[in-house]
């Protein structure tokens, strides 16, 4: 473990001010000229408005210019945007090569070995690849191939490597690039595939190199979607301001490319860069008044461009093909709003109605009409449920057992559609069992939305669950279609559609009073939770000195947070510190994140919010996924996190008979492990405030006698958290009453 350096308290008090994001400036202004003199300045934000209506609007309101002078004006708002856009590009290299330098970070100074070695290892390659080279692929991958996916970058991105026959040599990585070229389209491919295997530095340094080999030059239409791709792998970072650049100078060349080649493709890639900036939503969940900001920036975006004919304002004189153009849309849009649920606001169902309403606009198709879906006269109930997750992720952990007992079910025939999303997972196991549980009607669904629509209606379905609507883009888009008589969403991912195709929302009984105004859907409550059979790991307790160094270990509890840091809301960040300042020899132990500038963030805000309360952060500790049992294994008490909760975290913990802390947040997504408590039978770590919650914490961590007697009751109640049966059935009466109109 490295030796910790801090910045003075005085540094992190002049830093405590300023925003975790920096600030997303999207307006470009272009100079007028006047019979008497300098104009004013025609100021345009290309989110919220379109370049060129925009621009009539300017000259009918002033004497700038005419009417037809409009055209021009819009050009040369466009060029701004691609000039803007160049200049953070340069910028962007700056930044990227101080992000994966090899000098450490300060969240580094706190992480584990573990986590230490494969940031040096991300980093070198990613450094590699920006300079034009192939570094060697790591050693010792896993043997299973999902995981080889996520904990060996290389592994997949090189099998996409073509290398000719008369180049005597097969190792990617042993070719001499000075010799053998490598141009900026095979770059940009390599970036689209490390893309969708989630290895975002690699695919930052393979796009920057395929721009800096001069793809705009070579192929303007190749670059405007680099640049797409590109916005949305540092949204993903939390690089909100210069992905908003990028998407900017998309749009901008878009634009042009759609008006000389007069094409719907160029025009729905223009369209798509206006939505996918309007919903750059910051990652790691920043303070309150900073999140109001972006928030209100958001909603106000989507009620612009929810008003507006996206599609023929980007279509502007072009004919053709509208289904066509329909499909171009669909296949550009590259985001999701899936981090507004962690941000726990009170108005996301007004967001995601505004977002349903944007993309209708913007793609009808979306909804098209579909043969029409009456009473369906089979024998059985037919009842699919549709996810890209229905595979070794925790929404397939948490639905393998019911549909196991749906499936068993003589008055139901259950249906696993698998939504195409990322790398085939056809080796998985949950799939695999799925497979052999349900045969054909375990279905891989096209990768095309208007194919797997096709497909879903061929089944002819009476129920369909969507489990996780906005966790990714395909499923998202395939639930504005009717395509089965009853449509329902679950909480696996728990935010309200906004979708008026689906009818029901699949919540619990713990919702609070008057929960049913924050869904579009009918809100049914449930009585049970369902959950994943987990049983103890038998993980092995790494040595103390690898979770934190001897210098700031005060011997005490280790106190673990095991929720993505995504979930760790900024409210949350108060909590810890009350609990370091009640137990003066605790450590708090946080899970990185795959992507490190999001555990950089995580780390930046609670030092800064340490900094403001006068404290040091200097007990607060990260450990790498991978050693994520292992840590669990040595953990006194887990923190379940607040207002965002746990629940496949919360079983990890309750399965290994460690004491899981909880306070319940306002919806019912912080409301998940106080409910697996309550199947249970155990109550007492369940806090009504956030000062009860420390108290119990800090007691399970400091009375060997009192964390005795919880590991001891945990451990004997654990099995009764599980009621996959009592689940099935109630889930079961619930949609044979829907099939009948019933509810």
């Amino acid at each position: 473990m490295m030796t910790a350096r801090f910045l003075g308290a005085v540094l992190l008090h002049a830093a405590a001010a300023a925003p975790l994001y920096a600030a997303i400036d999207r307006e470009v202004c272009v100079a007028t000229q006047t019979d008497d003199g300098p104009g004013p300045p025609f100021c345009v934000d290309f989110v919220r408005q379109d370049l060129h209506a925009a621009a009539e609007r300017f000259c009918d309101a002033t004497n700038a210019c005419t009417g037809h002078e409009a055209g021009a004006l819009a050009s040369a708002a466009r060029r701004e945007l691609i000039t803007r856009g160049d200049a953070a590009e340069r910028l962007l290299r700056r930044r990227f090569l101080d992000l994966v330098k090899e000098a450490p970070d300060p969240w580094t100074y706190v992480a584990d070995p573990i986590a230490v070695r494969r940031t040096r290892i991300r980093r070198h390659q990613a450094r590699v690849l920006y300079t034009g080279s192939f570094p060697e692929p790591e050693q010792g991958c896993p043997h299973d191939k999902q995981r080889a996916l996520r904990a060996c970058a290389l592994s997949r991105a090189y099998e996409n490597i073509d290398v000719p026959a008369k180049i005597n040599e097969t190792r990617v990585w042993m070719l001499d690039t000075a010799k053998v070229h490598v141009g900026p389209r095979a770059w940009a491919l390599l970036g689209d595939v490390f893309t969708e295997d989630e290895h975002y530095a690699h695919a930052i340094a393979c796009f920057l190199r395929a721009l800096e080999q001069g793809l705009a030059s070579r192929d303007a239409g190749r670059a405007a979607l680099l640049d797409m791709n590109l916005g949305t792998v540092l949204g993903c970072w939390g690089e909100l301001s210069f992905a908003a650049r990028l998407l900017g100078r998309a749009h901008a060349r878009s634009l042009e490319l759609a008006e000389v080649n007069a094409s719907y493709d160029y025009a729905a890639l223009a369209l798509a860069a206006r939505v996918n900036a309007a919903v750059l939503v910051p990652p790691v969940v920043p303070p309150s008044e900073e999140l109001g900001t972006l928030r209100d920036l958001l909603r106000s975006d989507l009620r612009a461009l929810s008003t507006q004919d996206l599609r023929a304002l980007s279509a502007r004189g072009i004919g053709g093909d509208e289904i066509d153009y329909d499909e171009a849309i669909i296949r550009r849009v590259g985001r999701t709003l899936f981090n507004l649920a962690h941000q726990c606001g009170d108005d996301d169902k007004d967001i995601m109605f505004l977002l349903a309403s944007t993309l209708t606009r913007a793609a009808p198709s979306l909804i098209e009409a579909v043969p029409e879906l009456g009473r369906q006269h089979h024998d059985r109930v037919r009842l699919g449920f549709a996810s890209a997750h229905l595979c070794d992720h925790s929404i397939g952990k948490m639905l393998a057992d019911p549909i196991i007992f749906l499936a068993r079910d003589p008055r139901l025939e259950v249906y696993a559609l698998h939504v195409a999303f990322g790398p085939t997972a056809d080796e998985d196991h949950v799939r695999v069992y799925l497979k052999e549980l349900l045969g054909e009607r375990s279905y891989a669904l096209s990768r095309d939305v208007r194919e797997a629509r096709k497909e879903v209606i061929l089944f002819a379905l009476d129920v369909l669950v969507f489990p996780d609507l906005g966790m990714e883009v395909p499923s998202y888009l395939l639930a504005f279609s009717r395509l089965a008589r009853v449509q329902c969403a679950w909480w696996g991912h728990p935010v309200s559609t906004g979708l008026p195709s689906i009818d029901y929302w699949l919540g619990l009984d713990t919702e609070r009073d008057g929960a049913f105004q924050e869904y579009s859907e009918q809100l049914v409550r449930f009585s049970h939770v369902n959950t994943a059979p987990f049983h103890p790991q038998q993980g092995v307790p790494p040595n103390r000195t690898e979770i934190i160094d001897v210098e700031r270990d005060p011997g005490g509890a280790l106190y673990m947070v095991l929720g993505r840091l995504f979930k760790v809301h900024a409210v949350f960040d108060d909590i810890l510190l009350d609990l370091l300042a009640r137990d003066p020899t605790g450590v708090v132990v946080l899970v990185g994140e795959p992507q490190e500038p999001l555990t950089m963030k995580t780390y930046e805000r609670i030092q800064r919010r340490a900094a403001e309360r006068s404290m040091k952060a200097d007990r607060v500790a990260f450990v790498d996924y991978w050693n994520y049992m292992g840590a669990l294994a040595s953990a006194r008490v887990v923190l379940d996190t607040h207002p965002y909760g746990g629940c496949l975290t919360a079983l990890d913990a309750l399965s290994n008979g460690v004491p899981l802390v909880v306070l319940p947040g306002p919806a019912e997504r912080g409301r998940h492990a106080a409910s697996i408590y309550e199947q249970m039978g155990v109550l007492d770590f369940v806090a009504s405030n956030r000062s009860e919650y420390v108290d119990i914490a800090v007691r399970l961590g400091t009375d060997d006698a009192h964390h005795a007697a919880a590991v001891a009751r945990i451990r004997s109640s654990y099995m009764d958290a599980h009621r996959a049966g009592a689940v099935a059935e109630e889930w079961a009466g619930a949609f044979l009453r829907m099939a009948k109109g019933a509810i």
